[in-house]
């Protein structure tokens, strides 16, 4: 009976209008700050499975925020933490410097202990924001 009761709740129109919420409230969202200098404040994000070209089925994007350049990485899906780390620090790193702050998704590559360690030690600031919203959050 208690099986029925909930499957009947969960599908009621009405009941699941006026059910009260029991959660904690969603963080607030904010706008990014404008960075002051190119490179400074960089966004990142995977396309994944793509067709494979040269033994490559996936892009790593890197969008600076004040200039709108992107770097295009080219790299396999199967990418783990190290490698991902060191391709940051040949291909990014390298040309424009460390940035202040990166803004990601909450992709498992952005928040392995690994890339944590990584951004950690140089004092960048991880900003993580959620699925189709870039504004950082306060979570």
């Amino acid at each position: 009976m208690r099986n029925t009761i909930k499957q009947y709740v969960k599908n009621c129109h009405t009941c699941q209008r006026t059910m009260v919420v029991r959660h904690a409230p969603d963080g607030l969202m904010k706008p990014n700050e404008a960075p002051d200098r190119p490179w400074k404040s960089i966004s990142m994000d995977f396309i994944m499975d793509l067709p494979k070209s040269e033994g490559n089925d996936a892009i790593l994007i890197v969008i600076d925020q004040l200039t709108k350049m992107a770097h295009f990485l080219l790299c396999d899906k199967e990418i783990n933490a190290r490698q991902f780390s060191e391709l940051f620090m040949r291909e990014i790193f390298q040309l424009h410097g460390l940035p202040k702050d990166i803004i990601t998704d909450r992709g498992s590559m952005f928040t392995s202990d690994l890339w944590k360690e990584t951004t950690k030690q140089p004092g960048i600031e991880q900003r993580l924001s959620m699925a189709f919203h870039p504004q950082r959050t306060d979570k």
